[in-house]
């Protein structure tokens, strides 16, 4: 679940981060997607940065 999102970064919760590597795709509703990265993280929530190098759009054909 998504609790904070701005446009640098995002907030996650779920029930176990450990599972989730230290770089990955957030994928939206929509289709549109962003590579985040790990700033911290607890056994329950997860803080990351959007990556800067990858813009928001929608996954490639």
């Amino acid at each position: 679940m998504i609790y904070d999102r701005s446009d640098d970064g995002v907030r996650l919760t779920m029930t176990d981060t450990s599972g989730v590597p230290e770089t990955f795709v957030l994928v939206g509703n929509l289709g549109e997607y962003r590579v985040c990265v790990a700033a911290w993280r607890t056994q329950e929530e997860i803080g990351a940065r959007f990556d800067g190098r990858a813009r928001a759009g929608r996954e490639p054909a």
